[in-house]
């Protein structure tokens, strides 16, 4: 889910890269509206991360409220408190966020 300038930013900047929040956000990226429900293996996979790692990782993101385990089964989801960093960005940004700019983009989609 990277993009290429992100991955050149990545490399050519690794010795100030905290690696470990990289990967927890590939962890975080792995759930999408389609399948937003995963067992560890399947994030590991999507990750492209080892399972032991990815334990660690969706073990920290459940403590910090991020993720949560679904009741009863091996899968884990996406919180709401990731709203909260949405919404802290847009009441930050309102002026790109609700600008002509913002509007012509999806009226072009």
């Amino acid at each position: 889910m990277r993009t290429r300038k992100t991955n050149m930013t990545i490399e050519s900047d690794r010795e100030n890269i905290a690696q470990t929040l990289i990967e927890g956000f590939r962890v975080l990226h792995a759930f999408t509206a389609s399948e937003s429900e995963l067992t560890l293996g399947q994030v590991a996979d999507r990750a492209d991360l080892d399972t032991e790692t990815t334990f660690r990782l969706v073990q920290t993101l459940v403590i910090l409220g991020y993720l949560e385990r679904i009741s009863g089964t091996k899968q884990f989801r996406l919180t709401l408190r990731l709203l909260e960093l949405g919404f802290c960005a847009i009441v930050q940004n309102q002026e790109w966020f609700f600008s002509d700019h913002t509007i012509d983009n999806s009226a072009q989609a």
